[in-house]
C-alpha cells in the first residue's frame, strides 16, 4: 500500500467519525430542545384537529380541540363543550403526528379562572366533574358559576323540581358550594362559550 492511499484511508475515516460525533451532538441538543415544550406548546398545533382526552375523572372527551388556555383546554364534543384543567389530563391522542417543528413555544394568557368568570358571566349552566379519593366513584354536581376566587369558586346548584336543601325552612333560601379549583376534573356545558 502507498503512503498517498494510506493518508487518504485515514483522511476518509476521520471525516467519517467526525459527521457521526455532529450528528450525535445534533441528536442530543433536538432532545434536549424538545425537554423543555411544555403540554400546552404540544397541543398548540393541534388547535381546530380532532382529539380523544382521558381527564382524572375517568370520562373520554372526543372532539375538536377548539381553544387552548393558560392552564386548560376546550374540547367540542357532538353535544358537549368540555373545559379540561391541565392537570387534569391523564392523556390524549389525535390522529396528527405533528413535527418538532410545527410546536411552538408561546405564551397563554387566558387563565383557567378567566374561562370560569366566562361560564359565570353567561349564566350557562355546567356540570363540574370532581376528583375523588382513589377507589371512590368521581362526583358530579350541576350548576351555575355564580363567582371565581383566586383558588375556589362558588357554584349554584341546579335543583331537582320539588326538592328541598337542608329541611323546609330554608328550602326558599339557595345553598352556594364552594369548590377549590385544584379538585375540577372537567367543566361540561351543552355548548361552547
Amino acid at each position: 500500500m502507498n503512503l498517498e492511499h494510506y493518508l487518504r484511508d485515514l483522511e476518509l475515516r476521520f471525516d467519517a467519525e467526525q459527521r457521526l460525533a455532529l450528528e450525535a451532538e445534533t441528536r442530543e441538543a433536538a432532545r434536549a430542545e424538545y425537554s423543555r415544550i411544555s403540554l400546552q406548546e404540544r397541543l398548540a398545533p393541534l388547535l381546530g384537529e380532532r382529539v380523544l382526552l382521558c381527564a382524572a375523572d375517568g370520562q373520554h372527551y372526543h372532539g375538536q380541540l377548539a381553544a387552548l388556555g393558560n392552564g386548560w383546554l376546550q374540547v367540542l364534543g357532538e353535544s358537549y363543550s368540555a373545559v379540561v384543567p391541565a392537570h387534569s389530563i391523564l392523556w390524549w391522542e389525535s390522529s396528527e403526528d405533528v413535527g418538532r417543528s410545527d410546536v411552538r413555544v408561546g405564551r397563554y394568557r387566558m387563565g383557567f379562572s378567566v374561562m370560569l368568570r366566562a361560564y359565570s358571566a353567561s349564566r350557562q349552566v355546567v356540570t363540574l366533574s370532581l376528583y375523588g379519593t382513589p377507589g371512590a366513584q368521581v362526583a358530579e354536581m350541576s350548576g351555575y358559576i355564580a363567582r371565581v376566587g383566586a383558588d375556589f369558586l362558588e357554584l349554584l346548584p341546579v335543583q331537582p323540581a320539588g326538592a328541598e336543601l337542608y329541611g323546609s325552612s330554608r328550602a326558599s333560601r339557595r345553598s352556594v358550594r364552594i369548590i377549590p379549583l385544584g379538585g375540577i376534573a372537567a367543566i361540561v356545558s351543552s355548548s361552547a362559550l
